[in-house]
């Protein structure tokens, strides 16, 4: 919709279109037209974990703010990056969300007037959307939330996704994917290269770009 717009800028941290459907989403992938250079990708490894993808997000994402000064900030909260969810390959927990809206509330505030319009998102599981969008929700508002959930809310999981991991916390560990990768340090060490090269693009391509708009 904003792919020729440079009044629109687009930035997407998502699982890689090599390991997922519909195979979009590349870091060439940056607009056309006037608005070269305005849709920015970040196209992600699975089993991206929690530390991982918040160095990067917190890298690149205000700095991109800072040079655009965008008049508000729109977020799609998709959370379907969670380990658990069934559509991605991807290592998050509910814990990365907290950090995520404790961020992305300083953007708006540093770089946006303020302004901060969240929509929902992906995500595939019952036990996780509905706790990541609180914890987010509970940032936009500057309330903190304790880790803790209703005893009503966990007897209604149990009953409708029986299937599902019951959560007993309103934001879980990472050990799942944390411990998988301790087993596998070439895969963590793959993942963290990989993400340095997305870094070092946005340095020397993304921002570059902006500034001399």
């Amino acid at each position: 919709m904003f792919y020729d717009d440079p009044n629109v800028l687009t930035i997407s941290l998502h699982e890689s279109g090599k390991f997922l459907f519909p195979g979009t989403g590349d870091t060439k992938e940056r607009g056309e037209s006037e608005g070269q250079g305005y849709a920015i990708n970040f196209p992600l490894l699975p089993e991206t974990s929690n530390k991982m993808y918040l160095k990067l997000f917190r890298k690149c994402v205000p700095r991109i703010l800072e040079t655009y000064q965008p008049d508000i900030l729109l977020t799609q909260l998709g959370v379907d990056t969670h380990f658990n969810d069934p559509l991605t390959q991807m290592g998050l927990s509910i814990s990365i969300y907290r950090d995520l809206g404790q961020t992305i509330e300083t953007c708006a505030t540093d770089y946006c007037n303020n302004k901060w319009l969240a929509f929902g998102g992906g995500g595939y599981q019952m036990s996780v959307v509905p706790r990541a969008w609180s914890i987010f929700l509970s940032k936009m508002l500057h309330i903190d939330l304790e880790n803790k959930l209703p005893d009503s809310w966990i007897k209604e999981v149990k009953q409708s996704v029986p299937h599902e991991d019951t959560p007993y916390l309103l934001w879980d560990r990472n050990d799942k994917i944390e411990v998988q990768l301790l087993s596998h340090p070439e895969i963590a060490r793959k993942i963290i290269d990989y993400n340095k090269k997305l870094i070092e693009l946005c340095e020397e391509k993304y921002l570059p770009t902006l500034s001399k708009a």
